[in-house]
């Protein structure tokens, strides 16, 4: 099956992480809040430590640019080579919200 370039029901990236706190996942021009991550200042909690959630935020805020990426990687080395792409297809699927 081949992988063409697909149609998101994500919100369009690029995101990035508010710049006034490091919590918030927003669009590039900060018009839209797309998500907010809790952190926990204590060690005990239910929410991961300052220092990972804020890890977090800046891997969640470059998930629409990661996707893309390997969707390209995807068209490009299925039109150049042969081989079982479909675990990155999966992944893709997964994003889409496909099952």
């Amino acid at each position: 099956m081949k992988v063409q370039k697909s149609v998101t029901q994500f919100t369009p990236g690029p995101w990035r992480v508010n710049p006034d706190f490091d919590g918030d996942i927003q669009t590039s021009d900060g018009k839209l809040e797309i998500a907010s991550i809790s952190a926990s200042l204590l060690t005990a909690g239910e929410c991961p430590p300052l220092k990972k959630a804020v890890a977090n935020t800046k891997l969640i805020a470059a998930a629409p640019s990661l996707y893309h990426a390997l969707e390209d990687l995807i068209l490009f080395v299925e039109a150049e080579y042969s081989g079982d792409l479909g675990k990155y297809k999966k992944v893709l699927a997964q994003a889409r919200g496909e099952k």
